[in-house]
């Protein structure tokens, strides 16, 4: 029997002591578990009806769970893996047609869900939810929207600016679910062509090209262009492919650093871009000599002059502002945690240290809490090429 469902007799209190069940949450290995579960079980079983069947109870059960939970972030995945072991692809696709339609765009967790739900089903149905995203980015564009205030308020607020900034993400995290064997074929014109596509359009207000001050855009392309660099190099065949929007990532990148202020850090911009870089930089074409002494050159010029950490950790209106701020800090945990993030995603386990910490023991103390310096290494894998 369970703690939570155990009657206890308190000697001292001298009465019966009812301990009440508590709800429980799940943690995120328990998600992990069971997600894993489901999909052996699913593959066991090996039936497609029963398959299509449960996709169908999953759905139908999401109303009954709190926005956001973790219970709903499983059941989202669990969705996408029934999906993906189904074969019956008109199911699948009336399934992922119908989440793409309703969810509601301006809120983040339904966000995340339909990038799940996609991003498993990719896992076995790659042709299929490229197919369905490109049908889907088609149809948006063609939506009217009347009058020039409309127009604008759209650009600044709207659910088309939330719906382009899921589906971009929505392309990276299927590149990074793709059968490995399939994804060199797919990730320039299908997936990597497309993001910046509705990058491009994100950036027009009334059919004009706009400088992009949306925060937010930045950041999903800076994103888009991680996870699809470490994509590639989980291949195994990086170092025979030649990426053609490399150039054109990079770019954007260096532009978004450029425009960062060098009296104060507020977002998570400028760091998040420098390790795009780190990334992109290992993928093929190699640079040029002059090109990687322009982007080593950049990366640390945007760092070094900020004001000392302690000061921009005091001015933080936020407290998002003092988060961003730790991941500059090699003494934090923060740091930590964020290179550890970074080398799991690359399925890199051969670090026992933080590399943040590593480079710090050959900085002098005023330089030594920059998480650049962690990125150093890998801006320096393209130099030695």
């Amino acid at each position: 029997m369970t703690p939570e469902y155990w009657n206890g007799y308190n000697r001292e209190q001298g009465r019966e002591k009812t301990l009440k069940p508590q709800p429980k949450i799940l943690s995120i290995n328990q998600l992990l578990f069971y997600t894993q579960f489901l999909r052996t079980s699913l593959e066991q079983i090996n039936d497609n009806a029963w398959s299509s069947q449960l996709s169908f109870e999953l759905s139908q059960q999401m109303a009954s769970y709190a926005s956001p939970s973790k219970e709903k972030c499983f059941l989202y995945k669990a969705l996408g893996i029934c999906l993906a072991v189904c074969q019956d692809l008109v199911h699948i696709k009336s399934q992922i047609q119908k989440f793409l339609k309703t969810a509601d765009y301006m809120e983040a967790p339904d966000r995340l869900g339909v990038i799940s739900i996609l991003a498993f089903s990719a896992e076995s149905h790659l042709d299929l939810i490229l197919n369905i995203l490109q049908e889907f980015g088609a149809a948006m564009n063609k939506v009217k929207i009347s009058g020039f205030i409309g127009r604008l308020k759209d650009y600044h607020y709207g659910k088309r600016a939330k719906t382009r900034s899921t589906l971009m993400l929505t392309y990276s995290k299927v590149a990074m679910h793709a059968p490995k064997e399939q994804l060199l074929s797919r990730v320039e014109a299908d997936i990597t062509e497309n993001i910046l596509h509705h990058y491009r359009t994100g950036c027009q207000v009334l059919g004009i090209n706009v400088t992009n001050k949306d925060m937010d855009l930045k950041l999903t392309l800076i994103q888009n262009a991680t996870e699809i660099s470490c994509a590639v190099l989980k291949t195994g065949d990086s170092q025979a492919f030649e990426f053609s929007y490399k150039l054109e990532l990079l770019a954007y990148m260096m532009d978004f650093i450029k425009k960062e202020p060098l009296d104060s850090l507020v977002s998570p911009v400028r760091y998040k871009a420098i390790f795009a870089i780190g990334q992109l930089c290992k993928l093929k074409p190699s640079l040029t000599l002059e090109e990687n002494r322009e982007i080593l050159d950049l990366s640390f010029k945007s760092v070094f002059p900020l004001p000392p950490l302690e000061k921009m950790k005091e001015e933080g209106k936020k407290q998002e502002d003092t988060l961003h701020i730790e991941v500059y800090d090699t003494n934090s945990p923060l740091a930590d945690s964020t290179e550890i993030s970074a080398q799991q995603a690359l399925g890199d386990s051969s670090h026992t240290r933080p590399p943040c910490k590593v480079m710090a023991n050959f900085t002098s103390t005023s330089r030594r809490n920059y998480l650049v310096l962690s990125l150093a290494p890998s801006l320096l894998v393209s130099v030695a090429v």
